[in-house]
């Protein structure tokens, strides 16, 4: 009996440390706003404002000078994409001196914002409609591959 019960401790013991193991490991990573995906460098020798999208679909913009310090970087605003933004571009501006931009994700959604990055808005998916994925039941797929299932009667 002695050893019975010595036996159930270890293994209990064995079963919590397994646990707490599974329950406890993550991976490190950094806490970051995420990898740089899509970058729009506004370019020329002045003082340029940028467009810098990240894996997470925040938006920076940044006004610095090319041969000086860094600059600063601001967060203008979040795509709502469920994939990461690959593409993001000025357009232009509005009349109020805002500059429109838009935004594409790796799904191929399609975003544009009318105020420097602040909002976005989807406005569909390049490649059309998302591809259906509904289920054959097992009555379907017995019906196809059924021998003399495609034969007229």
């Amino acid at each position: 009996m002695h050893k019975a019960r010595a036996f159930f401790f270890v293994a209990a013991g064995v079963f919590l440390l397994a646990l707490a193991y599974h329950l406890g490991v993550q991976s490190a990573t950094a806490q970051g706003a995420g990898q740089v995906t899509a970058v729009w460098p506004d370019g020329g020798l002045s003082v340029t404002p940028d467009l810098v999208a990240t894996s997470t679909g925040d938006v920076y913009y940044g006004t610095h000078d090319p041969f000086a310090s860094p600059g600063t970087w601001t967060l203008a605003g979040h795509i709502p994409s469920s994939a990461p933004v690959v593409c993001i571009k000025k357009t232009g501006s509005n009349p109020n001196g805002l500059e429109y931009a838009v935004a594409y994700d790796a799904a191929g959604g399609y975003f544009t914002s009318s105020d420097y990055g602040a909002t976005w808005v989807p406005r569909g998916n390049v490649f059309g409609a998302p591809t259906p994925a509904t289920q054959a039941t097992w009555g379907q797929v017995k019906a196809k591959y059924r021998p003399g299932a495609s034969q007229d009667k």
